[in-house]
């Protein structure tokens, strides 16, 4: 996913992507000057969250989730069920690598959820804010 952004001098806070309802999905936000992603799975929960603070002005956003070859079914696998995905989400700003952390979930495949972008979101105990900033353009591409 990408997210083209402005902050102002003042700061932004709030959501850019969400995904799920309340047990299960994933919300893309900012908070306190941090890009976080946080990812629910009934009640297990993890969380990435950016080393270094956000820049005024225009920005550039992005996160990605590399799955495990292991973990990886093909494009004709996925069931409408629960699958175990394993692998690597990583944050960046400004295409400068800003977090990264080993992610272990079950995700339920629900393709009735809502899709959120840039306002509040009900998922788990995540943050709910709408986004303060300018939101541009966002990509959410699946590979």
């Amino acid at each position: 996913m990408s997210a083209d952004v402005v902050i102002p001098d003042s700061g932004a806070q709030g959501v850019l992507v969400a995904f799920g309802n309340r047990d299960h999905g994933f919300v893309w936000y900012i908070k306190e000057d941090r890009v976080v992603y946080e990812n629910t799975v009934d009640t297990h929960h993890e969380r990435i969250t950016s080393r270094i603070p956000l820049p005024h002005g225009k920005v550039n956003l992005a996160y990605e989730f590399r799955r495990d070859n292991a973990s990886a079914p093909s494009e004709y696998e996925w069931k409408w069920e629960t699958e175990r995905t394993v692998g690597t989400g990583r944050l960046y700003i400004n295409e400068e690598w800003v977090g990264e952390k080993r992610l272990s979930v079950i995700q339920p495949c629900c393709w009735t959820d809502t899709l959120y972008i840039g306002r509040a979101a009900t998922i788990g105990d995540a943050y709910k804010q709408r986004f303060t900033g300018t939101l541009g353009q966002v990509k959410v591409e699946l590979k």
